[in-house]
C-alpha cells in the first residue's frame, strides 16, 4: 500500500544539502538524451573528470523513462492490451521484471554512480523522465494515455520509482531525488487537484523506497494561481525548483542579458518561490540557449553576477543546462529545431566555454571561503503576494525596485498568517480579491504597532480607506492615461507613470510626497499608530512588467526613489549609492559583516559602496569594493570597531 507521506516528517534536506550545490544538468558528450542506448562508460568517465576537475560538485542525471522501463503491449481481440511485455519477450519473473524495468540499463546507472563517487560529484536523480528538450520519451506501453492521471499510467510509474530508487538508496553519490525532469509538461490538466495528487503520489512513492534523501520537484512554470501551484508542490516536495530561462519565462525578456532584470530573474522567481511555498529553492536549471539567443561573452557576463546574486540571496545552489553542447547529433529533438543544440559549458571536444569559466573561477571562490555555508542574509521587509494581479510579474518588478533601493525583501502569500516584520510591500494591488478581509486587519494592526506599509494602487475595491489611510473617496474614475508626476522626496524629480481606472480622493491631513500634472495627490505618507504608510495612487510595478529595459533610460532611472523613503537604514551597515549595485549582509557575529555587492548592469561602479561609520572594510574575498566592474561581484569582510560614536550599539 502506497503512503501518503506527511509533508513535514523530512528534515533530510537540511542534512543533506550541505554548502552551495554547483554544477549542471548532465547527458553525456557523445550521445546527449540517448546515452542509455549507445552507452560508453569511457566517455562517461571522461565527462566527469573534466567536470569535477574544473569544480563542479553537482550533477542532474535523468534515467531516460522509455529506455529504463521499455514496456510494450501485446494486444489481443478487439484491440484490447493483453500484457505488458519487453518487446515480444514477457516480463521476466522477478521484482525488475514485475517492475517493467530492464536490468541492463540498471547496470549502466550503477556505473554511473560509481564514476560519480569517484570523482566527488554529488547526484540529484530524476525519476519520471519523459520528457526531455521538448520530446516525449515514455513506454510504448503508455502512448495515448494521460500519464498524469491514468490509472494505468500512474501505476508503472510507481513501480518504476519502487525498484529504481530501493535498489540505489545506498548508493553514497546520490543525494537527492526529484519527481523528474518537467512533468507538468507531459500531458494536459484540468485542474489543480490533479496536479497536487500526481505529485504527491510520486513524492510518496519515492518517500516510501527512501525517506532518508530530500524529494526535489523538479518542476518549472508554477504559479500562484494556475494548474500547477506553488503551495500545492510545496506541500509535496522538500526543495522547490526554478528553471530560469529569460526566453521561457514571463515578463523576463524585455531586457539586455546583461542588466539588472534579466540577472536578478533567477534570484528573483527562486525567492518568490521559497517565499509563497515556505520551503528552500534550487537554481535547477538555467542557461541562455548560447548560440540563439546571446553569444559566449555576453552568456559569462549574465552568469557571472547571476550566479553570485542567487548564493548571495541563500539559495540552495545552481545548476546550469547543461554539460555539452549537442551539436553534433542528428536524432529528434536536436533536428527539431536549433535552441537544444549549443547549451552546455562545454563542446564534445571539452573545449571550455568562458561560462564554465566563470563557473570554475566561482568554485574555487567558494573553496576559500571562511565559512561552510553562507549565513542568512539580513532582511528589510516583505512583499505581500496577493490573488487577482499578476502575481510573477508584480513581485519581479517589486523585487527589483527593492535591490535598487537597498533594500532586501522576501515574499509572502496574503493568504498566510502575516509574518512580522518592519516593513511591508503591498505592490499593485488590484481586483476584488487581492487579500481577505481579515488579513488585511491584520496587516493595519502589524502598522498600528510600529511597522511601515508601503502601497500602490490599481484601483482595488478595499475599504476602509478613511480608517487607515485618512483618505476620502470622491469617485472611481475609468480612464487609461499618462500624467506626469512630481516627486519631493529627497530631492525633486519628475516621473511619467500611466494609469488605467483610479480612485480620485481628497487628502489633507497627509504629507503630500507628489503631485500629479493637474495637482492631485499621488503619493503620500501619514501616521497610523506607531507605524506609517506610504500611498502611491499609480500601480507602478504592474507598469513595469511590460516595460522594455526601465533602468537603462532616464524615464526609470529614478523609480527606485519611490521605494528609498521607505528604508530607515539602521539595519545595514553597507549602503549602495549605485542603484543598480545589489549588496547583501551576512552577520558573522555581532562585530562582523560578510558582504557581496553584485553589480547588476553594464557599466563599471566606482566608489559606488559607504560603510557605516564606526565600520571599515577589513578584508577582501572577491574584487575590490571600490571599484566593481559591469556584472562583477565584490566579496569583502566590514568590521565593527567598537562603540558608535552617537552611543547606537552595533546594528
Amino acid at each position: 500500500m502506497l503512503v501518503l507521506w506527511p509533508a513535514n516528517r523530512l528534515l533530510a534536506s537540511e542534512v543533506v544539502m550541505k554548502g552551495f550545490l554547483l554544477g549542471c544538468n548532465y547527458l553525456a558528450s557523445h550521445a546527449a538524451i540517448f546515452m542509455w542506448r549507445d552507452w560508453r562508460p569511457d566517455i562517461v568517465e571522461a565527462d566527469f573528470l573534466a567536470l569535477s576537475k574544473h569544480g563542479m560538485n553537482t550533477l542532474r542525471v535523468f534515467p531516460v523513462w522509455s529506455d529504463f522501463q521499455p514496456i510494450t503491449p501485446l494486444i489481443g481481440a478487439g484491440g484490447q492490451v493483453k500484457e505488458f511485455a519487453f518487446g515480444e519477450r514477457a516480463l521476466p519473473d522477478d521484482e525488475a521484471g514485475r517492475s517493467g524495468v530492464d536490468v541492463e540499463m540498471i547496470g549502466r546507472f550503477e556505473v554511473l554512480t560509481e564514476l560519480a563517487k569517484k570523482y566527488g560529484l554529488k547526484l540529484i536523480v530524476g525519476m519520471i523522465n519523459g520528457w526531455l528538450s521538448g520530446r516525449l520519451f515514455i513506454p510504448p506501453a503508455l502512448y495515448g494515455r494521460n500519464l498524469l492521471t491514468d490509472p494505468t499510467a500512474i501505476k508503472w510509474e510507481i513501480k518504476f520509482i519502487s525498484f529504481f530508487v530501493r535498489h540505489f538508496k545506498n548508493q553514497e553519490s546520490i543525494i537527492a531525488w526529484d519527481l523528474g525532469n518537467e512533468c507538468n509538461n507531459m500531458a494536459p490538466l484540468e485542474n489543480s487537484e490533479q496536479a497536487w495528487l500526481w505529485s504527491r503520489v510520486i513524492a510518496s512513492a519515492i518517500r516510501e523506497a527512501d525517506p532518508s534523501r530530500p524529494v526535489v520537484s523538479g518542476l518549472h512554470g508554477l504559479s500562484l494561481d494556475g494548474i500547477w501551484r506553488i503551495q500545492d508542490q510545496s506541500e509535496t516536495i522538500d526543495i522547490l525548483t526554478t528553471h530560469p530561462y529569460p526566453i521561457f519565462t514571463p515578463h523576463c525578456n524585455n531586457d539586455p542579458l546583461n542588466t539588472m532584470r534579466p540577472i536578478l530573474h533567477a534570484t528573483a522567481e527562486s525567492l518568490f518561490y521559497s517565499g509563497i511555498g515556505k520551503k528552500p529553492c534550487l537554481v535547477e536549471e538555467a542557461g541562455t540557449l548560447t548560440g540563439c539567443i546571446s553569444g559566449d561573452q555576453r552568456s559569462s557576463e549574465y552568469l557571472r553576477a547571476s550566479l553570485f546574486a542567487a548564493w548571495a540571496h541563500n539559495l540552495e545552489g545552481y545548476l546550469w543546462w547543461c554539460a555539452f553542447d549537442q551539436v553534433h547529433m542528428t536524432k529528434t529533438p536536436y533536428d527539431w529545431h536549433f535552441v537544444e543544440r549549443e547549451l552546455g559549458l562545454m563542446s564534445t571536444a571539452y573545449q571550455m566555454k568562458t561560462i564554465f569559466t566563470e563557473m570554475e573561477k566561482f568554485a574555487g571562490f567558494l573553496g576559500k571561503l571562511p565559512v561552510d555555508k553562507l549565513p542568512a542574509h539580513i532582511k528589510d521587509g516583505i512583499c505581500l503576494v496577493g490573488k487577482g494581479t499578476d502575481a510573477w510579474g508584480i513581485a519581479y518588478n517589486t523585487y527589483a525596485l527593492a535591490c535598487r533601493a537597498g533594500l532586501a525583501i522576501e515574499f509572502q502569500s496574503c493568504e498566510d498568517p502575516i509574518k512580522d516584520a518592519p516593513l511591508y510591500l503591498v505592490p499593485s494591488v488590484g481586483g476584488y480579491e487581492f487579500i481577505k478581509v481579515h488579513r488585511y486587519h491584520e496587516l493595519m494592526d502589524k502598522i498600528f504597532n510600529g511597522a511601515t506599509l508601503y502601497m500602490s494602487l490599481d484601483c482595488p475595491y478595499l475599504g476602509e480607506y478613511e480608517k487607515y489611510f485618512g483618505i476620502k473617496i470622491k469617485n472611481r474614475i475609468h480612464r487609461q492615461e499618462k500624467l506626469d508626476v512630481h516627486f519631493n522626496i529627497g530631492g525633486v524629480f519628475s516621473l511619467t507613470m500611466a494609469r488605467g481606472d483610479y480612485l480620485d480622493f481628497d487628502a489633507v491631513d497627509q504629507d503630500i510626497l507628489a503631485v500629479d500634472e493637474n495637482g492631485n495627490p499621488a503619493y503620500i505618507h501619514l501616521k497610523y499608530g506607531k507605524g506609517s504608510v506610504y500611498l502611491l495612487n499609480f500601480p507602478l510595478e504592474a507598469n513595469l512588467v511590460a516595460a522594455h529595459d526601465p533602468f537603462s533610460n532616464a524615464s526609470g532611472v529614478d523609480l527606485h526613489r519611490i521605494y528609498k523613503v521607505l528604508s530607515s537604514g539602521d539595519s545595514h551597515v553597507v549602503r549602495t549609492n549605485d542603484p543598480g549595485v545589489v549588496t547583501t549582509e551576512h552577520p558573522l557575529g555581532k562585530q562582523m559583516r560578510l558582504c557581496v555587492s553584485v553589480n547588476c548592469m553594464p557599466h563599471l561602479a566606482t566608489n559606488a559602496l559607504v560603510v557605516r561609520e564606526g565600520w571599515k572594510t577589513t578584508q577582501c574575498l572577491y574584487g575590490a569594493s571600490d571599484h566593481i566592474p559591469a556584472c562583477d561581484v565584490a566579496v569583502y569582510i566590514v568590521t565593527c570597531e567598537g562603540p558608535l560614536p552617537d552611543g547606537r550599539k552595533s546594528p
